[in-house]
Parts: C-alpha cells; sequence; structure tokens
C-alpha cells in the first residue's frame, strides 16, 4: 500500500514542475487517479485522460487543396519526387 504522503509529495512535485496545476474551484471533467507503486520503491501516478482529451483544443492543420498546392508551386525552379510507398 502506498502512504499517502508519499502521493502528496508527488504532486507537490509535479505542481512544482508545472506539469500538474491545482485548481479549488469545480471543473467540467476529472480525470481520476491511481498511484501505482515503481520498482524503485517511488510513486507513479497514472490517469485515464479519455475526457481530457476531448476537452482539450487542439490546432488545425488542413490539407490544401489542389489547387493552393498548384499556386504554391507556380514560379518554383526545383521539384523532387518521393516514394512514399512504405513510408510511416
Amino acid at each position: 500500500m502506498i502512504d499517502p504522503k508519499e502521493i502528496e509529495q508527488e504532486l507537490d512535485r509535479l505542481e512544482s514542475l508545472g506539469i500538474i496545476e491545482k485548481v479549488e474551484e469545480p471543473m467540467e471533467w476529472v480525470n481520476l487517479m491511481v498511484p501505482v507503486e515503481k520498482k524503485d520503491g517511488g510513486v507513479r501516478l497514472c490517469t485515464d485522460p479519455v475526457y481530457l482529451n476531448k476537452a482539450m483544443k487542439r490546432p488545425h492543420y488542413p490539407i490544401p487543396t489542389f489547387e493552393d498546392a498548384i499556386a504554391d508551386l507556380s514560379g518554383a525552379k526545383y521539384f523532387s519526387k518521393l516514394d512514399a510507398t512504405s513510408g510511416y
């Protein structure tokens, strides 16, 4: 069993590094935390961020249209051909 003081210390450490931020008011979403003992005796705080992922606002990078791509290439002097058959 993990000592609650160790969990508090790990939360304080993560907060001091700016990885997490303490909130006092109610939030729209909450992630459950499961503390797991590491092999070295430390504490790992595990969460399931499925609800957090849904709440995040991510930047969108739309794929340019064919017409936009052709317009960007007009006046270009060099072209490359790549074989992406086995690309990852």
